[in-house]
């Protein structure tokens, strides 16, 4: 009787190590649950240390994009389409949906001005009614003219009056000139997408290149962009028809403050 006991502690025992084992072995994929349009990490951990390899980040359409690991267990990947999009480390995988596409502003700035709604016919100026006149006390107009006079002017001074972008294409050649028209700038970061099927070459600066679904996306680094500074970078692009995107660029001021602004899309011959 007591070897029986013994023998069932002896199973017990090694069952719970397969079953440690088989914990602390364990990978886990770690990412937002919900994120914006743009560059996001993915870290992958195996017993709890970072792990190695490669991570494949799939599309809401299926497309699947391989990225290596870094050191620290880390990917970076652009996500670029709103959806549901899994993260996939071998058996092991972790959803993140993507719920805000990037949207520019047609004037070329990230930010896009307040909109204010038009009066309903109800409520609409008539010029004999006295109880609606322009200086009426309960007058809409008002308040609508304050409102979009302030909106135009936060927009300009914070927006379009700091940096501006401009993308030009002639021939096989692909300019984009930034220029900061306020605070000095760090951490200056240039994103353009190059669209699939075309081939890239003779570029001014080399810049890190990641796959998207929409083509390859160049991104270019500066360390410093001062008030005042231009900055110029230009490469060859082969076999391009249609529309270029946009062009992103976006720095940090000294108090922190976040600069964003966008060319406007290319409508090739």
């Amino acid at each position: 009787m007591q070897r029986l006991k013994l023998n069932g502690m002896a199973i017990l025992t090694f069952v719970l190590a397969l079953a440690f084992v088989a914990t602390a072995g364990a990978a886990e994929v770690r990412i937002a649950s919900e994120i914006s349009a743009g560059s996001h990490n993915a870290y992958v951990f195996e017993a709890g240390a970072p792990a190695s390899g490669s991570v494949d980040f799939v599309s809401p359409s299926g497309d699947v994009f391989a990225r290596e690991l870094d050191s620290n267990g880390a990917a970076e990947f652009y996500f670029d389409s709103v959806g549901a999009w899994n993260v996939r480390y071998g058996n092991v995988s972790a959803k993140t949906e993507v719920t805000q596409a990037m949207v520019f502003a047609s004037s070329g700035n990230y930010a896009t001005p307040i909109t204010l709604q038009s009066a309903s016919k109800e409520t609409a100026i008539k010029p004999v009614a006295a109880e609606l006149s322009l200086f009426s006390s309960d007058s809409f107009l008002w308040p609508a003219l304050f409102f979009a006079l302030l909106g135009a002017t936060a927009w300009y001074f914070f927006g379009y009056s700091v940096l501006k972008i401009s993308k030009k294409a002639t021939e096989d050649k692909v300019t984009i000139i930034v220029e900061n028209r306020g605070p000095s700038l760090k951490e200056v970061i240039l994103t353009d997408v190059a669209p699939e099927g075309t081939r890239t070459t003779f570029f001014s600066e080399v810049p890190e290149v990641s796959e998207t679904v929409l083509g390859n996306c160049f991104r270019w680094k500066k360390a410093l962009l001062r008030n005042g500074e231009a900055w110029k970078i230009s490469y060859k692009l082969q076999d391009a028809k249609g529309v270029l995107r946009n062009a992103l660029i976006v720095g940090t001021a000294v108090n922190g403050r976040v600069f964003k602004a966008a060319s406007t899309e290319l409508e090739l011959d």
